[in-house]
């Protein structure tokens, strides 16, 4: 039987759909999200160290090459306080000149959460082409690069911060409290750090991956509420 709504092209076992339908869609649950940063220019814009980026900028602004990214410069005014920590491949933390003047996707609206304050975020792919299970979570306190996940351009990652900032510095939560709500009905001492540390710990389960790959491969995955404080907790 194939789901209708999903027009496959291939046969696939749907057993468990409808019970995986029940669990929240991260996507619903993180208010905030976005793909990650397309600099279009890593040789120049992102370093190993803070020191080597900055020469790598003074490098450009002098080259006489003609890369959209260096005419960019060339009439750009280096601020240091733009040199930001950006989580680039996994395990991997980096520098990036991060000016939306000169980087091609800054993806600002969501990224800024990662500048203005101390938090952390949920970086997944919304589809799978790689391998035969979903193995694509990940944990940031930093701005996210693009290919953070994976380097597959149809696998890039988004990514859902915990925590939201206003002008003022003011923190708030990114989760959609209706689900919150939910969640608590059934784990009444959760929060928003423990929600999050749930989330991860099911995407990283060997039986939820085995059990739902075949929805995981084509969508952002949904996550069972919990039965009760026990399991929330484990």
């Amino acid at each position: 039987v194939l789901d209708p709504k999903q027009y496959y092209f291939v046969d696939k076992n749907i057993e468990g759909k409808e019970e995986y339908d029940e669990g929240f869609s991260v996507v619903n649950l993180f208010l905030e999200n976005s793909v990650g940063i397309v600099t279009s220019a890593d040789s120049i814009l992102i370093g190993d160290t803070a020191g080597l980026l900055n020469k790598q900028l003074e490098e450009a602004k002098t080259s006489t090459l003609k890369k959209k990214t260096i005419q960019k410069l060339k009439t750009h005014e280096i601020d240091l306080s733009n040199i930001q920590k950006v989580s680039y491949r996994p395990f991997d933390d980096r520098f990036l000149y991060y000016s939306a003047d000169v980087v091609e996707r800054s993806r600002e609206k969501t990224m800024k959460h990662f500048v203005d304050g101390v938090n952390i975020g949920l970086t997944i792919c919304r589809q799978i082409k790689t391998g035969d299970t979903f193995k694509h979570a990940l944990v940031n306190k930093s701005m996210t690069e693009s290919a953070y996940v994976s380097n597959r351009t149809s696998e890039i990652g988004s990514t859902f911060p915990l925590y939201l900032y206003d002008d003022q510095g003011n923190r708030s939560s990114n989760l959609d409290q209706n689900i919150v709500k939910d969640i608590k009905a059934k784990a009444p001492k959760a929060s928003d750090e423990t929600i999050f540390d749930y989330i991860y710990g099911v995407l990283h389960s060997p039986t939820y991956r085995d059990k739902y790959k075949e929805f995981l491969k084509i969508d952002f995955p949904r996550v069972p509420f919990p039965q009760d404080q026990k399991e929330f907790d484990r």
